[in-house]
């Protein structure tokens, strides 16, 4: 009778054992699944960041020189890379260094610049819209003309905004990372068409503010951005 007592026992012991390890797996296999998981969130926002950097890398990079940013050319004149293929482009003319449009093995970057309507609109609020041109001839010669444009000199050149949009994209899908793209919207200052034809003011690089870049007469605004997946400020 005794017997028969502790082999039931038994029985309960190991059911109860084998109940408990099976719990314990289910546990340890939960925890490693969430690691997992959270290892792989952790991965993938990492590269989406990096992507976001290369493609606002790029954008400041073509900002940064108003040379980019030509006078001619009407609505929807495409402005693309140096040396790149293709017929949809109008002008090649953005330089960039090897460092900004690197990408890794199985990824692409593409970006041009868009000229956007109206071809002139009003300079924003505080930016001075008369310049001084190749002016020549006596004070008394300047004070004749004085007139709308105020201090009336000779030569002086009437200055309006060209929108352009900025397109950055990075596909990273080919090489297992993230893509990103983004579109920036910028005013830059350019002479007025409709004056007389008149030399144009010096151009050179876009100085150390990209927000605000000024090259001789000319000066860029950013007056908005779009993101994919984030709404447009």
């Amino acid at each position: 009778m005794s017997t028969r007592l502790q082999t039931r026992q038994s029985g309960a012991v190991l059911l109860v054992s084998l109940l408990f390890l099976l719990l314990m797996n289910i546990a340890v296999a939960t925890t490693t699944r969430g690691s997992t998981l959270q290892l792989r969130m952790a991965g993938n926002e990492q590269s989406r960041l990096e992507a976001r950097q290369r493609v606002m890398a790029v954008m400041d990079g073509i900002i940064s020189d108003l040379d980019h940013f030509p006078a001619q050319g009407g609505i929807g004149h495409r402005i693309c890379a140096a040396g790149s293929a293709g017929n949809h482009c109008d002008e090649r003319l953005i330089e960039l260094s090897a460092d900004l449009t690197h990408t890794p093995t199985g990824g692409s970057l593409d970006f041009y610049i868009l000229r956007k309507g109206p071809l002139e609109t009003d300079l924003p609020d505080g930016a001075e819209n008369v310049g001084e041109g190749d002016a020549e001839g006596s004070d008394e010669d300047s004070g004749e003309g004085s007139g709308e444009n105020g201090g009336g000199k000779a030569g002086a050149i009437v200055f309006k905004a060209a929108h352009f949009e900025i397109f950055a994209e990075f596909d990273g899908s080919g090489a297992g990372l993230a893509s990103s793209s983004m579109t920036r919207g910028v005013m830059v200052k350019v002479p007025a068409q409709s004056q007389p034809q008149q030399d144009p003011p010096p151009q050179g690089n876009g100085g150390d503010q990209p927000q605000s870049a000024a090259s001789g007469g000319r000066s860029l605004w950013q007056v908005y951005w779009r993101e994919t997946g984030i709404d447009r400020l």
